[in-house]
């Protein structure tokens, strides 16, 4: 299994996972064109990626969908509220390309299980993933103001993490939004907040975990230092300094994927 984010944040957002033969999306929010460029950059073509995991209805999640999925023929999955959530602009016709899901994903491996639990956001029926194999397991959650307790056991001890630290909360409140946007941002139905990422993983992280890449950092409300460093303290209050611990960039094509042996 081997994964990476290729675009991330307000601009964009797409993840690509790789087991055996097979590709998978998380997300299309930025052209099919550069998405195919994206996957070129890691020696993927597209006529490998077998589906597209779609989080939510949101523009940033869903640019490329309609070309990925009508012209070339690639698969879909998602509620099907979301579906019907999704601008006419960017939403898919070709309805046998379609599979709406509820708790799994199944995408054809007998190999490979996929869980979705929802997320809290404001959206009508989005959902965060877990894949796992006979020994690997990847969490990939992103845009959700709020992680149940009641989630963790679905989460502890993936290989790796690909996880929301979106915003440090003083830099909200100082920020040029206006109150109501800067409510949304802070609320349960907002985005993880450094902190709240940093928590998170201290509560989940385990013996297997070896890679944590922190998503959708605004540009405006967070800073790269800020949010690696809380993640890092946090971690390091547990004993699991040795985990690596990457930033998602807003174009992130260049950045290495990350293989999971073992």
């Amino acid at each position: 299994m081997r994964y990476t984010v290729l675009f991330s944040g307000s601009s964009g957002n797409c993840a690509y996972i790789s087991i055996g033969e097979d590709t998978l999306l998380i997300d299309a929010g930025v052209s099919c064109k550069k998405i195919v460029n994206g996957l070129r950059e890691h020696d993927i073509e597209l006529e490998q990626v077998k589906g597209i995991l779609l989080t939510h209805e949101h523009t940033d999640h869903v640019i490329g969908l309609k070309q990925l999925v009508d012209k070339h023929n690639i698969t879909l999955y998602l509620t099907e509220k979301t579906y019907h959530a999704i601008s006419f602009k960017y939403r898919p016709v070709m309805r046998e390309n379609l599979v709406f899901i509820k708790d799994t994903v199944d995408f054809g491996s007998e190999t490979t299980a996929i869980s979705c639990l929802p997320i809290s956001h404001d959206i009508v029926d989005g959902k965060y993933y877990i894949i796992q194999d006979e020994t690997k397991k990847l969490v990939y959650l992103t845009d959700t103001g709020y992680v149940p307790e009641k989630h963790y056991p679905m989460l502890e001890n993936a290989d790796g993490y690909i996880i929301e630290a979106n915003h440090e909360p003083e830099l909200v409140l100082q920020s040029r939004y206006p109150w109501n946007i800067q409510h949304r941002i802070l609320s349960d139905k907002g985005h993880l907040s450094n902190q709240d990422c940093a928590l998170l993983l201290q509560k989940v992280v385990g013996e297997n975990t070896t890679h944590i890449i922190l998503a959708h950092l605004s540009e405006e409300n967070n800073r790269p230092d800020i949010a690696y460093n809380r993640v890092k303290d946090a971690l390091e209050q547990i004993n699991r300094e040795t985990i690596n611990i990457s930033i998602a960039k807003k174009d992130n094509v260049d950045f290495p994927s990350i293989k999971i042996e073992r």
